[in-house]
């Protein structure tokens, strides 16, 4: 089944833009799957071991078409394979830690 282009996955109201600050529901105009990750910590024995945290937790909410992590700047980035999957993470991943309470 698929979603309404002007609700979320959770039945709120999309809009035509998006807000100032990026949070909300995101806007109608564009199928956004990616998600920002910010204040990881660098200390999984390279980049590659935070790339491994990261997809573990996220992929609990769906598909990953891709991750991209920047251990030196202590961010990245994960796509889902679905608009739906990326609502319900962005929403379920808030504000949660990783194994180190990042």
């Amino acid at each position: 089944k698929s979603l309404e282009a002007t609700k979320d996955i959770f039945g709120r109201e999309r809009h035509s833009t998006d807000r100032e600050d990026m949070g909300g529901v995101g806007n109608f105009n564009r199928d956004n799957r990616t998600l920002y990750i910010g204040g990881l910590h660098n200390g999984y024995g390279g980049p590659q071991g935070l790339e491994e945290v990261v997809k573990k937790h996220f992929s609990e909410w769906g598909e990953l078409a891709s991750t991209r992590v920047f251990a030196e700047k202590c961010f990245g980035f994960v796509e889902y394979k679905l608009r739906a999957c990326a609502e319900f993470a962005k929403e379920a991943m808030d504000c949660q830690s990783l194994d180190r309470d990042e």
